[in-house]
């Protein structure tokens, strides 16, 4: 990358066992307004919270879009990962209040304790698309995020002026546990609260 102070969009695409240390391009990443970030690895070293360094030195961006996956080997697909806590400082938390729009997908285990964690960090946000497909079904985490509370909860206490949410979530059906249909219905409360989604 070169140092250019006209730079306004990047897109990354990176192993996270790479570990790119964005803040030796201060220049740059004070300037960006749009990131476009592909964030894989393996399951010990990414989760959701790996974006949390790049809010710290890109702290005026506008638009970021986000994918975070995990690279699993194609012979090892009974894989049972948990979503590991991110550890911050309180004092030092990068508040991003710049950003009005956060495309989020995941193709990793995720549920919404970790998404309201991104999003204490983004007090401004008005438009959040949240995709979810993951091989392996854990299912505390893949009925919390189709629990309508959680995400009620969650807009109501980290998101207070989010005018729009785009949710697609892909859950893989093996077990009778979950009824689509109860989802469904309680996915209603956000149409009638806010009708214009």
């Amino acid at each position: 990358m070169s140092k250019s102070s006209s730079l306004r969009s990047v897109m990354l695409r990176y192993n996270y066992a790479y570990n790119l240390d964005l803040s030796t391009y201060t220049s740059i990443a004070s300037n960006l307004i749009s990131l476009d970030l592909l964030i894989s690895g393996s399951p010990n070293t990414v989760s959701v919270y790996s974006i949390l360094p790049i809010l710290r030195v890109c702290y005026r961006i506008r638009y970021l879009h986000a994918i975070i996956e995990h690279e699993i080997p194609s012979e090892n697909n009974n894989v049972n990962v948990s979503i590991q806590e991110a550890f911050t400082n309180e004092n030092d938390l990068p508040i991003s209040p710049q950003v009005t729009s956060f495309d989020l997908s995941t193709f990793t285990t995720c549920d919404t304790r970790s998404i309201a964690y991104i999003l204490r960090y983004l007090p401004n946000l008005l438009h959040f698309k949240f995709l979810h497909e993951s091989q392996e079904v854990v299912w505390p985490s893949a009925y919390d995020l189709v629990n309508v509370y959680a995400w009620q909860y969650m807009f109501e206490m980290h998101a207070p002026f989010l005018s729009k949410f785009d949710f697609h979530i892909s859950i893989v059906k093996e077990q009778p546990k979950l009824h689509f249909d109860v989802v469904i219905n309680s996915f209603q409360y956000f149409a009638q609260k806010y009708p214009e989604w």
